[in-house]
């Protein structure tokens, strides 16, 4: 059977990778959409110096965040790592949330835009929860067929 579209080269745990950083980028798109107002700043952001390097950084890494995410809970079973990941992003749009209804000045920016170019620290904790939690659980949570 042949299969058409961008995810046609790839296979199993790949595709799931694509699909999860795919999903993950859209959900992150759509809150900045939500809570900005539209794309306006970021397209004219994008092709700046000073902050083009910094969204290509934010949303490259939130690709291999969602990526890492899916093969995790599809492929491994492994259900602390979306959970670290979902309680870091409501803390950071709910904390966002309350400062923006405030007359505060937001250095250096909104708990969004920090959990955006934080992904690393995301990144570590997932993978660290999923660690203990596949080690805890010990040789009955082999991995499922791909």
């Amino acid at each position: 059977m042949s299969k058409s579209g961008l995810l046609r080269g790839l296979r199993g745990n790949e595709r799931l990778a694509a699909t999860g950083g795919v999903l993950y980028v859209s959900l992150l798109l759509t809150t900045w959409f939500l809570v900005y107002g539209g794309f306006d700043g970021l397209a004219a952001g994008l092709f700046t110096v000073q902050v083009g390097p910094w969204l290509v950084y934010a949303f490259g890494g939130a690709f291999v965040v969602g990526a890492v995410v899916a093969v995790s809970a599809v492929r491994y079973r492994l259900a602390t790592p979306s959970l670290v990941v979902f309680t870091a992003f409501a803390v950071a749009v709910y904390r966002m949330w309350v400062l923006l209804r405030q007359s505060v000045t937001l250095l250096p920016g909104t708990p969004f835009d920090i959990y955006l170019v934080g992904w690393p620290v995301v990144l570590g904790l997932a993978v660290g929860s999923g660690l203990v939690e596949r080690r805890v659980r010990g040789p009955a949570a082999e991995a499922a067929p791909s």
